[in-house]
């Protein structure tokens, strides 16, 4: 049977090569040569799609790497910080002005009770200080007027070559018979002749009380010197001038 066909094929071949005017063996070679052509091209095609897989698959194997190597590489993302509300910015600001304001307060009224510092007074009339004693303390220094000086300055009490501890406290003892005393300055000045004398300062707590020291000290005898008593600049005083 299959002798039949292959012989049925070459009749028809022969037949078309004679219509064609061709030689059957030519046809024959015709039909091979344009079936290898076929072939051939199918084979392009197909290495041109494995070829054209390849690149592709090599092109995402490169991208991966290279985004995985992206990501290693990379620095971490550091964390945002809150934003924080314009109100919220400002409360804090004010809050911590606030504190720093107390502070200095603070600060002012321990110069002003320990005597270390002279407080202006437009720095005392700042000062916010609760309770009813500091409160009282502060309008005892607000109520001073420069021309009524708490300051009572003493002159020729005592050579240099006296002032020793126990001075003090014994200035401090004579004084407090006319009022309170805040504080008592032993200042040694030298002059112009290289002298030295000696200047005490007593502060009282009222005008009225160094108005009593002065008078009850003024030209009395303290070991065997003539006392010089006189009411001291108030704001010299406050400046720490001890010149006057």
């Amino acid at each position: 049977m299959a002798a039949a066909a292959v012989t049925a094929k070459l009749t028809v071949m022969d037949s078309v090569a004679e219509n064609l005017g061709m030689d059957s063996n030519d046809l024959i070679d015709k039909t091979k040569k344009k079936k290898r052509r076929s072939r051939s091209r199918s084979r392009e095609r197909e290495d041109r799609r494995r070829k054209e897989e390849k690149e592709k698959k090599i092109k995402l194997e490169k991208e991966e790497k290279e985004k995985k190597e992206k990501e290693n590489g990379a620095p971490k993302a550091l964390p945002v910080p809150p934003l924080i509300a314009k109100e919220d910015a400002i409360e804090s600001t004010d809050a911590l002005q606030s504190a720093a304001a107390a502070a200095h307060q603070l600060e002012l009224k321990k110069k002003l009770d320990e005597g270390q510092e002279a407080v202006m007074l437009s720095q005392q009339e700042n000062m916010t200080i609760k309770g009813a004693e500091a409160r009282h303390l502060v309008m005892q220094k607000l109520m001073k007027n420069r021309s009524e000086s708490v300051v009572l300055l003493l002159r020729n009490m005592v050579g240099p070559d006296d002032v020793d501890e126990e001075l003090q406290a014994d200035i401090e003892q004579e004084c407090g018979n006319y009022g309170k005393v805040e504080h008592v300055i032993i200042y040694k000045e030298q002059q112009e002749d290289e002298t030295v004398i000696v200047k005490i300062f007593v502060e009282f707590e009222k005008f009225d009380q160094v108005k009593l020291a002065k008078d009850g000290l003024h030209n009395r005898f303290f070991s065997g010197r003539k006392v010089v008593a006189t009411v001291y600049d108030q704001e010299l005083y406050d400046n720490n001038d001890l010149s006057g």
